[in-house]
C-alpha cells in the first residue's frame, strides 16, 4: 500500500521544479511487485530520480544514451534483474518503475522534473497529474509561486477527472490559497481519504491545475538578471490585433474517410464561428485535385456565409493538377464579370484598410500522402519554396493514425506549430482553444536587439519571433559578459514599427535558488534545439530554414553536452542510478517488458531506470492509448565504485592528458559553446585562492560549487575533454569545475 504521496512544486519566474515522492510498503509475508508511476508534462525534463530500499539509496545521474545502453546490456548479460516501463497518456509522458519488494519492506521513490511554463490565452498553467491507483492516507500537493511582479490572477479549477476539455470554471473546493505577499502565493491540496473516495472510489485519477498571471501594466518587456545570466519576458498586451488573412487547407482525400472527415467538418464549423469581422479568409480542399471556394469579402456576404459549409460554391480550379504544392502557389480564376467584380471588391477593401493582412494558413489533415509526390520530406521542401510570403502554417492532425512527425516538420519550418486533435466528444473545444491561441496576432517580425559586447552570442536562445500572439509570451535568455545590459524589442504592429525598451532588474537569490536562472537558460536552450531538430527532414543533417539566428545551430552534440552538464533527461541522454551506500542492491528495467525480480545484494550493480516515450504536445490529460512513440531514454546502474572514481582528486593538472594540447600562454581553448564553438579561457595559477564560487550540481547529482580547475581535477575526466565538459563551469573568464562539496581538494602543486 502507499504510505504517502507528496508533490511539491516551486515556481520561480515561470520556471517550475516539481518533486514527486511516494513511499510504498509491502506488508505481505511474500515478495510483491510495487510500481511508481508519474505522468509528466510533455515539455518537462526529468532532472533527478532516486530509490530508497531498506535504507539504501540509489541515486540517478544523467549519461549519454549510447553509453548507458551499453552498460545496461552488460548488466543484462550478467543476469541482472529488470523492471517494466509503460507510456500511454494523451499529450504527456509517463514514467513508470516496477520492481519486486521483499516481505515487510518499504521503498521510497523520488522523481524531480523541471519545465518552463508557457503563457497561453493569458495565463500560465501548471498541471500536476495525480494517479496513485488507490486511496492514500497522506496525500499532499503544494505549489509555491514566486514572481518578480504582482500575481494578478490566481485560480485553482476543480479537479479535472475527465480527459476532455471542460469549460466549467468552478474552483477546487479542497484547495487552499495563501497569499504570502503580492508576488508570492502558496496553493495546497490535501484531500482526506473520505474526500478522495467522494472524488473517485478507487483513488484520485485526475489533474490538479493552478492557473495564474502577473502584472505587466507598467511594462511589456521584463528583463531579470541573476549570476551573470538574463531572461527576457515580453508580452505586448496593449496592442490592437493585426488584420489577418486565414487560409484553410482541408484534406478530403480517401484516407480522411469516416470519422476523420466528420472531425474536419466539425472543426471548420467551430473555427469559422471564431473569425473576426475585419479578417479575411479563404478555403481550399484537396485530394487528387484542388478546389477553392469562390468567396466574396464584402462584410454582408461574409456574415451571411460564415459557418455555412454546406452552401459553399467550389470552383473548378486545377482539376488536371495532381501536386498540392504546385496548385497552392497560385489560383487561376476565369475572367468572368462575377470574378472581376469580386477581385475589385477585394482590392477596394485592402485599399480601405491600407495594410496587408497577416497571412496564416491552417492545414487540417491526417498527414498521409496518397497521390502525386509521396515523399514527405520533399513535400516539406516544396512548401518551403512556395512559402515566399513567410506565411505561418499551423497543422492540425486528425485521427489516431495521423503522421504527426511530418506535420511537425511542415509547421516548424514555416513559422508555426502542429497540434494533434483527438477523436473525442470535445473535438470542437480542442479546435476552438487552438484557434483562439492564434486568432489575435499582435506583432510580426519581432526581434530582440542588444549591444554585441554585452551578451555572449553563442549562449543566446531564440531572439527572433515570426509572430507574437495576444495572451502569449516571448522568452529570450542568455549569458552576459558585463553588468551593464541594454537593448530593445522591435516588431511590426497595426500602426507600424513598435519599439519597446526595458530596465533590467536583479532577481533575488537565496541558497535554495542559486543557479536557478542558469538552469532556466539551459532548459530553454535544449528545448529549442530539440524543436529545431524535429524540423529537419529525416535524411537531412543540415539546419532548418528558421530566422537568421545562425549562432543557434541545432545538433545532437550540443544537446548532449548541455543535458549532461545540467542533468536533464532528453531523447539523447539517460538516467544512471548510483548506489550511494557501501552495500549494494540492484533493480533494473528496460523499455521492453522484462519480468521484475526481487531486490537482492550484488557486488557490481546496474539499475536501469525507466525511459519514457512521448505523445502529443501539451500536458493536459491522462487518456490511455496514445499512438506516437519515440525512443525512450535508456538507463544503466552503477555502484559506489563509480561514485568514488568520479570524485577522486588528482594532485597535478599535468595528469590531464588532453589539456596540454589546448593550453597556449596560460589560456585554454575549450569547445564550450552551445553550438560547439571554441572559447578562449584562462587557467588559474597558484595565486588564485581555492574558494567555492557559484553553487552547482555535478553530473552524478552531487551538490557542489564551482572551483578553479587546478583545485578539483577528477579522474573521471583526465583522459577526455568530452568527459570534462559536463563538469565545466565559469569563474569570470577562468575554467572551473563543478566540484562536489564532500571533497576537500588538496592545493595543486
Amino acid at each position: 500500500c502507499i504510505l504517502y504521496f507528496h508533490v511539491n512544486t516551486d515556481i520561480r519566474l515561470r520556471y517550475a521544479r516539481t518533486i514527486m515522492e511516494t513511499k510504498i510498503s509491502n506488508s505481505a509475508n511474500i515478495s510483491q511487485e510495487v510500481s511508481f508511476s508519474a505522468i509528466l508534462p510533455d515539455n518537462a525534463f526529468i532532472s533527478e530520480f532516486k530509490i530508497i530500499v531498506d535504507d539504501h539509496e540509489y541515486k540517478a545521474y544523467v549519461k549519454e544514451k549510447e553509453a548507458a545502453k551499453k552498460e545496461y546490456e552488460e548488466a543484462v548479460s550478467q543476469g541482472r534483474t529488470a523492471a517494466h516501463v509503460a507510456m500511454n497518456a494523451r499529450d504527456s509522458q509517463r514514467f513508470t518503475v516496477s520492481l519486486n519488494v521483499e516481505p515487510e519492506k518499504k521503498v521510497v521513490f523520488t522523481l524531480t522534473y523541471e519545465e518552463l511554463l508557457t503563457r497561453k490565452l493569458g495565463v500560465y498553467r501548471h498541471v500536476v497529474n495525480l494517479d496513485p491507483g488507490e486511496i492514500v492516507q497522506d496525500l499532499k500537493v503544494t505549489v509555491k509561486i514566486k514572481e518578480y511582479t504582482n500575481i494578478t490572477k490566481l485560480h485553482v479549477p476543480a479537479l479535472i477527472t475527465s480527459n476532455e476539455i471542460n469549460d466549467n470554471q468552478d474552483s477546487n473546493p479542497l484547495a487552499t490559497i495563501e497569499r504570502q505577499s503580492s508576488h508570492v502565493a502558496v496553493v495546497k491540496f490535501s484531500p482526506s481519504p473520505d474526500q478522495q473516495r467522494e472524488l473517485a472510489g478507487e483513488g484520485i485519477k485526475g489533474q490538479f491545475v493552478v492557473e495564474y498571471d502577473v502584472d505587466r501594466s507598467d511594462h511589456s518587456a521584463q528583463v531579470l538578471l541573476e549570476d551573470g545570466y538574463f531572461v527576457l519576458y515580453f508580452s505586448p498586451e496593449e496592442l490592437a490585433p493585426l488584420r489577418k488573412h486565414v487560409s484553410f487547407v482541408l484534406d478530403v482525400s480517401g484516407s480522411m474517410s469516416g470519422r476523420k472527415i466528420e472531425q474536419l467538418k466539425l472543426a471548420m464549423g467551430t473555427i469559422l464561428d471564431e473569425l473576426n469581422a475585419n479578417d479575411s479568409f479563404s478555403i481550399a480542399i484537396f485530394s487528387a485535385s484542388v478546389q477553392v471556394w469562390d468567396y466574396n469579402l464584402t462584410e454582408a456576404l461574409m456574415v451571411e456565409r460564415i459557418g455555412r459549409l454546406t452552401g459553399m460554391r467550389w470552383g473548378d480550379y486545377g482539376e488536371d493538377e495532381t501536386e498540392v504544392e504546385n496548385q497552392n502557389r497560385h489560383v487561376v480564376a476565369s475572367a468572368t464579370p462575377e470574378n472581376i467584380t469580386s477581385a475589385k471588391q477585394f482590392i477596394s477593401l485592402l485599399n480601405t484598410v491600407g495594410e496587408k493582412p497577416h497571412p496564416i494558413l491552417i492545414f487540417l489533415t491526417d498527414g498521409k500522402a496518397n497521390i502525386g509526390v509521396n515523399s514527405l520530406n520533399q513535400i516539406v521542401r516544396n512548401v518551403g519554396i512556395a512559402n515566399t510570403g513567410n506565411c505561418s502554417i499551423f497543422a492540425l492532425g486528425l485521427g489516431s493514425d495521423v503522421d504527426f512527425n511530418f506535420l511537425k516538420k511542415l509547421s516548424l519550418q514555416n513559422f508555426g506549430f502542429a497540434r494533434k486533435i483527438y477523436e473525442a466528444s470535445d473535438t470542437a473545444l480542442q479546435l476552438r482553444d487552438f484557434y483562439r491561441y492564434v486568432a489575435s496576432p499582435l506583432l510580426s517580425k519581432v526581434t530582440f536587439k542588444y549591444e554585441e559586447n554585452q551578451v555572449m552570442r553563442n549562449t543566446l536562445t531564440k531572439f527572433k519571433y515570426h509572430t507574437v500572439f495576444s495572451g502569449s509570451e516571448m522568452v529570450v535568455a542568455g549569458k552576459l559578459t558585463q553588468d551593464n545590459f541594454t537593448g530593445i524589442i522591435e516588431g511590426d504592429s497595426q500602426s507600424g514599427t513598435s519599439t519597446y525598451t526595458f530596465v533590467p532588474k536583479v532577481a533575488s537569490t537565496t541558497n535554495a535558488t542559486a543557479g536557478f536562472m542558469e538552469r532556466l537558460w539551459a532548459y530553454l536552450t535544449i528545448r529549442q534545439l530539440l524543436e529545431k531538430k524535429e524540423a529537419i527532414p529525416d535524411e537531412d543533417d543540415s539546419s532548418p530554414s528558421f530566422e537568421d539566428d545562425d549562432s543557434f545551430i541545432s545538433n545532437n552534440q550540443s544537446i548532449i553536452q548541455l543535458a549532461l552538464r545540467y542533468s536533464f533527461v532528453t531523447p539523447f541522454t539517460s538516467l544512471v542510478v548510483v548506489d550511494s551506500q557501501t552495500r549494494h542492491k540492484s533493480c533494473t528495467n528496460t523499455t521492453d517488458c522484462f519480468s521484475p525480480h526481487s531486490v537482492t545484494p550484488s557486488r557490481r550493480n546496474h539499475v536501469r531506470t525507466p525511459g519514457y516515450p512521448r505523445t502529443g504536445n501539451i500536458a493536459d490529460s491522462i487518456q490511455e492509448g496514445s499512438s506516437r512513440k519515440a525512443a525512450a531514454p535508456s538507463v544503466a546502474v552503477h555502484d559506489e565504485e563509480r561514485n568514488n572514481s568520479d570524485s577522486r582528486v588528482l594532485s597535478n593538472v599535468n595528469q590531464v592528458t588532453w589539456l596540454t594540447e589546448l593550453v597556449h600562454n596560460g589560456s585554454v581553448l575549450l569547445h564550450t559553446g552551445v553550438n560547439g564553438t571554441t572559447e578562449n579561457l584562462q587557467l588559474a595559477g597558484e595565486d588564485q585562492p581555492n574558494e567555492p564560487h557559484s553553487a552547482c550540481t555535478s553530473p552524478v547529482s552531487q551538490s557542489g560549487h564551482c572551483r578553479h580547475f587546478r583545485y578539483c581535477v577528477l579522474s573521471v575526466f583526465t583522459s577526455s575533454q568530452q568527459d570534462f565538459l559536463p563538469y565545466f563551469c565559469r569563474i569570470d573568464n577562468y575554467v572551473g569545475v563543478c566540484c562536489p562539496d564532500h571533497l576537500h581538494p588538496a592545493a595543486a602543486s
